[in-house]
């Protein structure tokens, strides 16, 4: 599959880090499963995995809560 951005590019599955940063609380998942663009570097998420990341950044704007790691597999 080529990407849409740079349209030379081919998508490779990896394992990324994704970085939410959302009214002054940080959420770091790691692992998370991406296709990744081998030309610019573009990541494109499948759309189950994009839902668990925005419930995961949901639950970080607890009270309280500043800064937030989890593996994209083990987060509760």
């Amino acid at each position: 599959m080529k990407c849409v951005i740079c349209k030379t590019g081919d998508l490779q599955p990896q394992s990324v880090s994704v970085t939410v940063d959302r009214q002054g609380a940080l959420l770091v998942v790691e692992g998370v499963p991406a296709l990744v663009c081998d030309n610019c570097g573009e990541r494109y998420f499948e759309d189950a995995v994009s839902a668990r990341l925005l419930e995961l950044t949901e639950q970080t704007l607890q009270p309280g809560v500043r800064l937030d790691v989890r593996r994209y597999g083990q987060a509760a």
